[in-house]
């Protein structure tokens, strides 16, 4: 036969063995009672209509059979009734010692029964119905509510000396519940209240690892309270590389600061130094200025560049548009100076009057320049020949100059003009001088005689 099907309370009376396997064969039914059961052959056994006793099931008195049917009004003493494994009485039921026979032939005793139940507590190992440490979490009686600090911004390097507290947060909280021991499992709706292990309910606030050269946002991580209701959460704390600022100091030859370019850039990085000396100052050569620098997390270290005062060369071919007048670049509290004369040309002039009296000028010069810059000037410097040249007078015919020649002169800076005038007075005309008389022709000399030719001399003998 098949088990029963139709839900509700059934009273049968089964041998504990029949009872277990009633039981197993069917988790879904609850047997609240037992009673002392009779043998059909002698007793009649009274199962509630349409229940049917499975097939295999045995039944018996829990002291074994009556060999006799109790007669009205006799009492069984002594029944000693065995409650089954892990069930209880009923709250309001009682386990009777003995039974008294009525007139009725069918009798039933009716005991009713609950399943025998346990608190079971996580923080309390003893009460883990199993021997699997992990039970009381499988069966949702442990929980943790973690809270993930999360950093972002961070090298390895960095993200490693962050202690384990501040990056994971964890309060563990248990609740009790009743189990029951005939089925093996938690009774429905019984788990308690979560509580937190030790009291501890608090996610740790605290202040973020500070990184110099970086800004935390947020900068505190908050305290706060947790429930068992509550679930995990993250916190992200982003760190910002902060702007560091140095400069470019450029200073004088006594060490005073005459001005600086400001230099920015972000911890660690590699900054450009481009110089841009001030209004009125030239770099000093020769210096060794580094062409980049590194932002520290302390900022950025200052670059000294030695300068001088620069110069503006003025000559006197120098347009006018090209020199410098007004504020001075590197104090605007100040104005260039008036530029003396840059030019002296020291002058002679020769002026020659002819006898016919036309005028000649000669006009002799000798140019001394003089190089300037902004307040000091150089010395002059000549600009070509540095004399007067010599100079000869022309002449006229009949006349005589007051001064035939002018001689070369040399000219420094400090020589005055000169002017020289030449004149001319006609020659004075000297009288004729008488002619002298012509002398007498001399007279001719006489012949001279022709000497006589010599004799040649005798041949002599030549010796033997």
């Amino acid at each position: 036969m098949s088990a029963p099907t139709n839900a509700g309370t059934y009273y049968i009376a089964l041998t504990a063995k029949g009872l277990k396997k009633l039981q197993d064969d069917n988790p879904n039914y609850s047997q609240e009672s037992t009673v002392p059961v009779i043998d059909g052959t002698n007793f009649k056994v009274n199962v509630p209509t349409a229940i049917t006793v499975p097939a295999g099931l045995t039944y018996e008195f829990a002291n074994g059979i009556p060999a006799e049917s109790g007669v009205a009004g006799s009492t069984v003493d002594n029944l000693d009734l065995k409650l089954p494994e892990n069930y209880e009485l009923a709250p309001d039921q009682e386990l009777p010692t003995s039974y008294t026979f009525g007139k009725a032939l069918s009798q039933n005793l009716y005991i009713k029964l609950v399943h025998k139940t346990a608190i079971v507590d996580p923080t309390d190992s003893a009460t883990n119905p199993t021997k699997d440490e992990s039970w009381f979490k499988k069966n949702d009686l442990v929980k943790d509510v973690t809270r993930t600090i999360n950093y972002e911004g961070l090298s390895e390097e960095q993200l490693a000396q962050i202690s384990e507290d501040q990056k994971k947060q964890t309060v563990e909280f248990t609740r009790t519940a009743v189990y029951d021991l005939v089925t093996g499992k938690l009774v429905a709706n019984s788990e308690g209240q979560w509580t937190a292990v030790d009291g501890k309910d608090t996610f740790a606030g605290f202040t973020p690892k500070e990184f110099a050269g970086y800004t935390t946002n947020p900068n505190k991580v908050e305290q706060v309270k947790v429930t068992g209701n509550d679930k995990d959460s993250e916190v992200t704390v982003t760190y910002t590389v902060n702007t560091q600022t140095g400069k470019i100091s450029y200073v004088d030859s006594d060490g005073k600061e005459v001005g600086q370019t400001p230099l920015s850039g972000k911890t660690g990085e590699t900054v450009d130094v481009n110089p841009q000396v001030p209004a009125g100052w030239k770099i000093v050569s020769g210096q060794d200025i580094p062409k980049t620098v590194v932002a520290t997390a302390d900022g950025i270290p200052t670059i000294t560049v030695r300068v001088e005062h620069d110069t503006i060369i003025v000559t006197p071919e120098t347009p006018p548009r090209d020199v410098p007048t007004g504020p001075v670049p590197g104090d605007s509290s100040k104005n260039y100076d008036h530029f003396d004369t840059l030019t002296k040309t020291p002058t002679r002039i020769i002026t020659v009057i002819t006898p016919f009296g036309a005028k000649l000028i000669i006009t002799q010069k000798v140019t001394f320049d003089k190089v300037t810059g902004k307040v000091t000037y150089s010395e002059w410097k000549v600009d070509g020949n540095t004399q007067w040249d010599a100079y000869t007078a022309p002449t006229f015919s009949g006349y005589t100059a007051s001064q035939s020649k002018v001689a070369a002169e040399k000219v420094s800076v400090d020589t005055a003009d000169s002017n020289i005038k030449i004149t001319y007075k006609q020659d004075e005309v000297p009288a004729p001088e008488p002619k002298p008389d012509k002398p007498d022709k001399p007279n001719k000399p006489d012949k001279p005689n022709k000497l006589a030719k010599p004799d040649k001399p005798a041949k002599q003998k030549e010796s033997n």
